[in-house]
């Protein structure tokens, strides 16, 4: 199928300057300027968005230029995207490759007869390019400026009155015409002798930038595929939602939907819309509606990552209940997230706009970690929304704190093996299990007895519907804890408040979003924390009985499923591996620990080197409770030689990196000011820890993870 990428759109051309042109001509009166406008709706979501022209590229597919939108606010069919254009007014000025327009506004054109020929175009064009082998985007211009003089917005462009040597230069070559002039003219007639009396399957919008330098127009599709570009990874399956509105822009109920796939070889979708990834590359999935086909970039990668639209989590008690939970949000594009507590009827419940590169912060209800321990309980917290963002989980109080990264449902795993630390008070070690599904059965063996008169090692099993949930505590450490479910959970770990290492001053509150086990690796780098020159603690779980594991190449350990290896306070860099999946966590020692100046207990997933990202969007968390804020980085030797690794787009420079020994892998730690940052590598995928400290309080979280099977 011929479907373009992101759509058809097409470059308005209504410069008051003139540059380096389709065409030489004079320049556009104020009067021509704004009579493109004439009548036309504005769209508020869109009135301050940032449009980049480039250059196309294919014969076939591309326009002559591609526009990146960004800025603009959530709306049913308008997207932050980059994707093809087209000159409307074919004697109008073309500004520079890379140009960038701030403050862009949008009109709605769908209900302005003067525009419905353009609009009717764009309906039929998928079955044209169906229809005419010979039809490119040479035809396509050429036709879109002969409808621009007949709707009036534009000079006439007839083929049958010019030369060649009066056409753009962009439709000549060698001094002929490069395009098929009897085409442009059968399809312009075509579309003149039919508009009035048909459907109009497409509702374009007019752009207008702040100087009037250039204007944009852009059709679009009366169907919205969602999410759009849609990640997976190998074998893994999420669905699509096609959203199909009509004429009057209403959105239609139950429509019929077909689906297909551009490359079935790389994915495959079935008839309710579910995309299945097969291996890794990038294809295209259509949802065609009442004639109309619109599509959305699949992109299928070795792993899945913490980057979903749709999570569940259940939060732990804190040292008191005076604590505050945030979620903090951020995606790529621009989307609405909903955030319900609890799931089941839910007491709370809000819509928050996310802006790309920028972090939204949603507080939750405190009692979303105060639990009827031992008994199941309607208290996970749930957000959704139609595109994919990622979620951290904050649990805050006054030196008493500590953070972590979410994980979408679609990759929860059905067994996990607790981690938490050794109780030196009365507030003992914790775990929460949620479920994503009805009827899901959740068998647990405590690796100690839990409150409700749950005994050690004698196996328990509670059913849980979506979104109920299950505490589990203990006086004693949980570590170890198996937990095997009929259908994915989501499993938080940790302790209410801790001692790092036992009997050192003071406690702070620990906890971790738990890894499903068949995500688990069998080898993971750690960096040292700041404001800790005698180094961490670390625990290493195995997944498998009879697991080998080695400590910087010597064998420390030889443990069995659910049993694990604790350091001691170890300095410098820490290489784990094993010849069986493990998972490490990095546990920052209290403050009244041998050289350290501030900081609390606070508790790190390590994340093995197969699954770091290429890029991160985060945060510093708790406003002005932590006075430092410091990133790791862990990051191939070569992108930290050739300078490709970027904090806030500027270059982390080599002389910030120390290698790792046995690695091709360096770290770096930096100071971060409060606030959003993002990170990015070159050639290779890094990790990134983000810390926090304060006067016997901090936090740790990676910033991100893929999470894919390596057993």
């Amino acid at each position: 199928m011929k479907t373009k990428l992101w759509g058809i759109f097409i470059l308005v051309l209504t410069s008051m300057l003139y540059l380096t042109a389709c065409d030489n001509s004079t320049n556009p009166g104020i009067e021509d300027s704004l009579e493109l406008f004439a009548g036309l709706e504005t769209v508020t979501e869109a009135s301050n968005t940032t449009l980049t022209i480039n250059k196309g590229s294919n014969l076939r597919d591309d326009g002559y230029f591609s526009v990146k939108i960004s800025g603009a606010l959530p709306h049913d069919r308008i997207k932050n995207v980059e994707t093809e254009a087209w000159c409307l007014e074919w004697k109008k000025p073309l500004r520079s490759n890379n140009d960038v327009h701030e403050g862009v506004k949008w009109f709605d054109t769908s209900n302005n007869s003067k525009w419905k020929p353009l609009n009717y175009f764009f309906s039929i064009r998928h079955d044209l390019q169906s229809q005419y082998d010979n039809l490119t985007y040479r035809e396509i211009q050429a036709v879109v400026w002969a409808l621009s003089g007949y709707m009036g917005i534009a000079p006439e462009f007839n083929v049958d009155k010019l030369n060649d040597s009066e056409l753009p230069s962009t439709h000549r070559e060698n001094g002929r015409a490069n395009f098929d002039r009897e085409l442009v003219k059968e399809i312009t007639s075509r579309v003149l002798s039919n508009y009035s009396s048909s459907s109009i399957k497409f509702g374009g919008f007019a752009l207008q930038t702040q100087n009037d330098e250039q204007d944009v127009f852009v059709p679009v599709s009366r169907i919205q595929l969602l999410p759009d570009p849609l990640a997976i990874g190998v074998d893994e399956t999420r669905t699509m939602t096609a959203r199909v509105f009509d004429e009057d822009g209403d959105e239609v109920v139950d429509p019929e939907i077909t689906w297909n796939i551009d490359n079935e070889s790389i994915a495959n979708v079935d008839e309710n819309g579910m995309v299945t990834g097969v291996i890794v590359g990038q294809t295209l999935v259509y949802a065609t509606s009442g004639g109309v086909t619109a599509s959305a970039v699949v992109n299928v990668t070795r792993t899945v990552d913490n980057v979903g639209n749709d999570f569940i989590i259940g939060m732990l008690p804190n040292f008191d209940a005076t604590n505050t939970i945030e979620l903090h949000l951020t995606s790529s594009v621009n989307t609405t997230v909903t955030v319900d507590y609890p799931i089941n009827n839910p007491t709370f419940t809000t819509s928050v706009s996310l802006t790309p590169g920028e972090i939204t912060i949603v507080e939750i209800p405190n009692g979303s970690s105060v639990w009827n321990e031992g008994t199941v309980q309607n208290n996970g917290i749930r957000a959704s929304s139609d595109q994919d963002f990622v979620m951290y989980a904050i649990n805050r109080r006054p030196f008493s704190t500590d953070a972590a990264i979410n994980l979408p449902i679609n990759v929860l795993g059905t067994e996990y093996v607790i981690t938490s630390y050794t109780p030196s008070q009365t507030r003992g070690s914790v775990f929460s299990v949620v479920a994503a599904f009805d009827n899901t059965e959740v068998t647990i063996n405590p690796k100690n007895n839990l409150t409700g008169g749950f005994s050690a090692g004698e196996e328990f099993t509670i059913t849980l519907n979506s979104g109920e949930g299950f505490l589990g505590s203990s006086q004693a450490d949980l570590t170890g804890t198996l937990i095997t479910s009929s259908q994915p959970v989501s499993v938080t770990n940790g302790n209410r408040c801790v001692n790092v290492p036992p009997g050192t001053s003071a406690c702070d509150h620990i906890f971790q979003v738990a890894h499903p086990l068949f995500s688990w690796d069998t080898e993971t780098i750690a960096a040292p924390l700041p404001d800790r020159p005698n180094g961490s603690i670390y625990r290493v779980v195995a997944g498998a009985d009879n697991t080998t594991v080695s400590r910087n190449g010597s064998v420390v350990a030889t443990l069995n499923k659910g049993e694990f290896h604790e350091t001691g306070i170890v300095s410098g860099t820490q290489v784990f591996s094993a010849n069986n999946p493990i998972f490490a966590t990095q546990y920052m020692p209290g403050q009244s620990t041998a050289g350290a100046t501030t900081g609390d207990p606070a508790m790190g997933s390590l994340i093995s080197t197969e699954q770091f990202l290429s890029a991160y969007t985060f945060s510093t968390i708790g406003g002005g409770q932590f006075n430092q804020h410091w990133l790791n980085i862990i990051a191939n030797n070569d992108d930290v030689a050739n300078g490709t690794v970027l904090l806030d787009d500027a270059v982390v420079s080599a002389s910030e990196f120390t290698a790792i020994s046995g690695t091709n892998f360096s770290y770096a730690q930096i100071l971060l000011s409060e606030g959003t940052h993002t990170t990015v590598s070159g050639s290779n995928p890094h990790g990134i820890y983000v810390i926090g400290l304060a006067g016997f309080d901090s936090y740790i979280y990676p910033g991100g993870a893929g999470i894919s099977d390596f057993n």
